[in-house]
């Protein structure tokens, strides 16, 4: 039994035998005629799967279009794929304003690249600073170190990160306040630690370490 439906406003401006009615499982208005007929013929079936279909591959392209890619434009045919990354076979989803995979891990080997860069450059520039007082390193740390990636070199810093750590471990008298004193044949020879009281250095070099 056809089940159909219409408005007021569309009767009022079609007339009940105007396009103004559905029918359950139907797309579009129909003229009461054609709601209330069912040709029971395979024919008819197959016109209105075909408009099903359409109606739902069109809506698929929507979506597919929505998703393309904003470095390549690439347009997928899935919204979901498996792909394979250096952790192994991994699910990706696009999503509006995204990337497709390939894109994605150019871009992240890009960024990785950058932060190489980076790191490499901020390594240098700690170099160039100055050298550690005890070890005579870098004064940012062992390259690749967790201190040297975490800590920071202020413009006051006498010690590398691993040294002042290991000063700290050993509970010793704290840290260099006096500069290298030349050695009898010229070279620099480093002065023993002096422990620093009220400001001043045993040798008596004001100095700005508590």
């Amino acid at each position: 039994m056809p089940i159909i439906a219409t408005t007021l406003e569309l009767l009022a401006e079609h007339g009940p035998l105007g396009p103004v009615w559905w029918r359950f499982g139907r797309s579009g208005r129909h003229s009461l005629v054609e709601a209330l007929e069912n040709p029971n013929n395979r024919a008819a079936y197959d016109l209105r799967q075909a408009a099903r279909e359409d109606e739902e591959h069109k809506a698929h392209q929507e979506l597919m279009d929505s998703l393309v890619c904003i470095d390549c434009g690439d347009v997928p045919e899935e919204e979901s794929t498996w792909e394979y990354g250096c952790q192994g076979q991994v699910e990706w989803t696009r999503r509006p304003g995204g990337r497709c995979w390939p894109c994605h891990q150019d871009r992240e080997e890009r960024l990785e690249r950058e932060a190489e860069e980076q790191l490499e450059a901020a390594r240098t520039a700690n170099a160039a600073l100055r050298p550690c007082w005890t070890c005579r390193g870098s004064i940012g740390g062992k390259p690749g170190s967790v201190l040297e990636l975490t800590g920071k070199a202020g413009p006051d810093r006498l010690e590398c990160p691993q040294c002042a750590a290991d000063r700290e471990r050993r509970r010793t008298w704290g840290r260099w306040c006096c500069p290298p004193r030349p050695g009898a044949s010229g070279s620099p020879r480093w002065s023993p630690l002096r422990r620093i009281r009220g400001g001043r250095c045993g040798c008596g070099t004001p100095s700005s370490i508590r």
